[in-house]
């Protein structure tokens, strides 16, 4: 059954839901209401902006420092929950607890608030949305993206296991996606959750916030308590948990990641299906959804999401080492891009510059990922495979999978590079992104500096593509390959060649309508004129030609 998940709570529903069936909030962008029970101002010090977007906890909001300016996150106690001296007690504890946890993906207590009707943490975390929001709004991550993700939550669970601490209800409504401060790159934080081995606490189901939590936590001596959820490991219905069950629902976690779906059937509706399907149902395989993932990464999933305890991988550096001998992780397919500013366009005093190319100005970008190489034969062909996709006619005479795998895919029009992108989790490069990827943040004329181009450095003057990567010496500052020669690629953008002028200066995308693409790189059959990263081309979206490729992008943001 195909299901949505609530921007307010989390929660998934059934598609044909108009309302959340928890929270009862439009399944929509829907703010979820505060009923007017907290105060926007917390100590005179943190204001409350607005609930955090695809959170399970209610009381879980982004706020700010009122004199800097500053986003933090507040959590705060229901008026209920207050009133009860022991819930309180054990509110204080936890602030005391996590505040001797320090760890980079480990939401940091900066204040504790002893308000009289709902005391609230003031929690030092970058970013406003969920992973399940991120999810919710992407489908699913590239592979390198979700890799990462995965690694960057097996340290901070192996940094929890470490100091006697199992996570127990680990789910992407607990997890906030944000970047860090220096490069923009993509940081994740855990925001919430219980401290099993030191106060035998549980997370709390949706809205089973009553007198006895502890923000989103309840005294208990099970994990059964809660109605089941997708994340939970087998053992946990029956009351048990350890470092195995959160391992589990890491496993899961990823699964879900890599695919926009879950790896067992989970009806939203009827709660007993979904303790079943924990209980007995074998995971979906992850290629038959993902066919580029390789059988050695599928392997480690399987391992992590093993019904018995005793078969799943005993430690978080079990699994660690296990990740990193996957094919995935001995090759970076995507280049990190950090956040700032670049020079685009040409220069007045440029002979070779063109108008198109001018006012040369100075671009900020946020951070964003890129292919290291333009999409090959063989990596579009697994698209076309997956999909029924058929390609044009003459395809097949100007690509070649099965002999020549890692030459470019080319006769790809515009959507077809579109269709593929959104297929592989990823998107087009914006004009402004494609070319700081090509020329770094100095202006430089090619993709490896002053120097003309020869044979060494770029594939031009040619009859046929080249194979990826078999230039290094020609790659751009930030090590991506073929930002000069071998095939023209499509951007994102629509051309104008008045755009420079009026374009914003921070992430521009491009004018809002055109009846030509922008095209970048120069090709095996351009000379060296069309080489230089400041070069832009253009063409009909609808065009197929036996010199234009493509590569994908990935970011944050949409």
């Amino acid at each position: 059954m195909a299901t949505i998940i609530c921007s307010s709570c989390g929660t998934r529903n059934p598609s044909d839901k108009e309302d959340c069936r928890r929270c009862g909030e439009a399944l929509g962008d829907v703010m979820p209401s505060t009923g007017g029970e907290v105060s926007p101002i917390v100590d005179g010090r943190w204001e409350v902006v607005k609930p955090l977007l695809g959170t399970d906890n209610p009381y879980l909001y982004i706020g700010r420092e009122m004199e800097s300016g500053r986003s933090v996150l507040i959590k705060r106690l229901s008026r209920a929950a207050a009133r009860d001296r022991t819930v309180r007690g054990k509110f204080a504890k936890e602030a005391e607890i996590l505040g001797a946890l320090e760890h980079p993906n480990l939401a940091r207590i900066v204040d504790m608030v002893d308000d009289s009707d709902t005391p609230a943490m003031i929690l030092d975390a970058p970013g406003d949305i969920t992973l399940a929001k991120l999810l919710a709004r992407k489908g699913r991550l590239p592979v390198g993206i979700a890799l990462e993700f995965t690694l960057q939550l097996l340290s901070t669970l192996d940094f929890l296991h470490k100091n006697r601490v199992t996570h127990r209800q680990l789910m992407p409504t607990k997890i906030l996606v944000g970047s860090d401060a220096q490069k923009g790159f993509p940081l994740l934080s855990v925001v919430d959750f219980g401290l099993a081995h030191l106060s035998k606490v549980q997370t709390l189901d949706e809205l089973e916030f009553g007198p006895s939590t502890v923000v989103g936590m309840k005294v208990t001596d099970t994990v059964s308590g809660a109605a089941p959820r997708p994340y939970q490991a087998p053992e946990q219905l029956r009351g048990e948990s350890h470092e195995q069950s959160d391992i589990y629902s890491l496993g899961v976690i990823f699964f879900e990641m890599l695919t926009g779906d879950l790896p067992l059937s989970s009806n939203p509706v009827d709660e007993s299906g979904t303790e079943r399907s924990i209980r007995s149902e074998e995971p979906t395989s992850v290629r038959l959804l993902r066919p580029e993932v390789s059988a050695e990464l599928e392997e480690v999933i399987l391992t992590m999401l093993s019904k018995d305890a005793e078969r799943r991988f005993q430690d978080i550096d079990a699994v660690r080492n296990a990740l990193v001998m996957a094919p995935e992780a001995k090759t970076e397919t995507m280049v990190a891009i950090p956040k700032g500013t670049f020079v685009q366009g040409s220069a007045d005093d440029d002979e070779d510059g063109r108008d198109e190319e001018r006012p040369q100005r100075e671009v900020f970008l946020d951070a964003f990922f890129i292919d290291r190489t333009p999409v090959t034969a063989a990596e579009y062909k697994a698209y076309l495979d997956a999909t029924g996709t058929q390609p044009p006619e003459e395809w097949a005479k100007f690509n070649d999978p099965q002999e020549k795998p890692d030459r470019p895919a080319v006769l790809v029009n515009w959507d077809d590079a579109n269709g593929y992108a959104d297929w592989a989790g990823k998107r087009l490069p914006t004009e402004a992104e494609w070319e700081k990827a090509a020329r770094g943040e100095d202006g430089r004329i090619y993709p490896w500096g002053e120097d003309e181009p020869s044979p060494k450095r770029a594939w031009f003057d040619q009859k046929h593509p080249s194979e990826v990567g078999a230039r290094p010496f020609g790659t751009s500052p930030w090590g991506v390959h073929e930002m000069a020669g071998n095939v023209f690629e499509w951007v994102a953008d629509w051309y104008d060649r008045d755009y420079y002028a009026e374009a914003p200066d921070e992430n521009p995308q491009g004018p809002d309508s055109g009846t030509k693409k922008v095209i970048r790189g120069g090709s095996f059959a351009h000379g060296a004129f069309a080489l230089r990263c400041a070069t832009r081309g253009r063409y009909r979206p609808e065009a197929h030609r036996a010199n234009h490729g493509f590569r994908c992008a990935w970011s944050l943001d949409e």
